[in-house]
């Protein structure tokens, strides 16, 4: 039976064996994603809530100095304004205008990569998009804490476990969405000698439902990996980061009992067409 008889789950047989092992540490001592054994588990989906559909595909803008860059495996300092076919400057209106006609996208990621690394924060380019584009974001704007966190309208806070520091009270993150930020299989965190255990009690104690796995060194760097996604709970919404290639990543993604993924290069490099949305 799903978990919750009555809710419009469907089940799903995945399509391709698994035949490697994956042990806990992999995925942050939570236990696999996958199963242990060759095939792949039989699950319940629930990509489709209650009247609403979730989108397998959010795409991401990283702005930096006002522009849209073009990030790859965490390396900051090294962000360059984006060039992409599909677009001809870096403005971030620009960008999510020409992204929306392109593929229809109406929900965008948004990380203020300098509000991340301490400086001051990208305010004019975020309130233009907000009077000239008619989308939503999910903005990582470095919160430390929820009292500085937008909510309502049509920005949702990305809470990130690099910046954020309100462990002991951490307010109410059911409207917030969570990001669960590693490089190279490690956790960042603002809180020394934090563990991934740890951190997703509270996160969950304080109604957090939706969680992003970002693997900063993964971005831009096409090496997606199933087998390193950490399992979602019951009833939550996940969607991997990181080295997102195609079609067929995503497809990998949702037999991981993920929503979908945020991805940037695949809809800049052509990896990513309208008909994998």
């Amino acid at each position: 039976m799903p978990p919750c008889p009555g809710t419009p789950w469907r089940l799903v047989i995945p399509r391709r064996a698994r035949a490697r092992k994956i042990f806990p540490e992999k995925n942050g001592g939570l236990g696999p994603a996958f199963c242990r054994v060759s095939l792949a588990p039989i699950r319940w989906d629930r990509r489709v809530l209650t009247g609403v559909a979730l989108p397998r595909v959010i795409p991401v803008m990283d702005v930096l100095g006002g522009l849209v860059v073009r990030a790859k495996g965490g390396d900051r300092a090294g962000y360059q304004p984006i060039k992409s076919p599909l677009l001809t400057s870096a403005d971030p209106v620009h960008c999510a205008l020409a992204l929306a006609e392109k593929f229809g996208f109406s929900t965008f990621y948004v990380a203020d990569l300098d509000a991340i690394m301490g400086r001051a924060a990208n305010l004019g380019a975020i309130q233009n998009l907000l009077d000239k584009t008619g989308a939503s974001f999910w903005l990582d704007a470095g919160y430390k804490n929820m009292r500085d966190a937008p909510v309502g309208g049509r920005i949702a806070p990305v809470v990130a476990t690099e910046t954020f520091t309100g462990w002991d009270n951490p307010g109410d993150l059911s409207r917030a969405v969570v990001s669960i930020d590693m490089n190279r299989g490690r956790i960042l965190s603002s809180r020394a000698g934090a563990q991934l255990r740890e951190l997703m009690g509270r996160f969950r104690a304080a109604g957090a439902r939706r969680f992003i796995h970002m693997r900063l060194d993964a971005v831009g760097a096409g090496r997606f990996d199933p087998f390193t996604l950490l399992p979602p709970g019951p009833g939550e919404e996940w969607y991997a980061a990181g080295g997102v290639r195609d079609g067929e990543d995503i497809r990998l993604a949702i037999e991981a009992g993920y929503a979908g993924a945020l991805v940037s290069t695949a809809l800049h490099d052509g990896g990513l067409g309208r008909g994998d949305l």
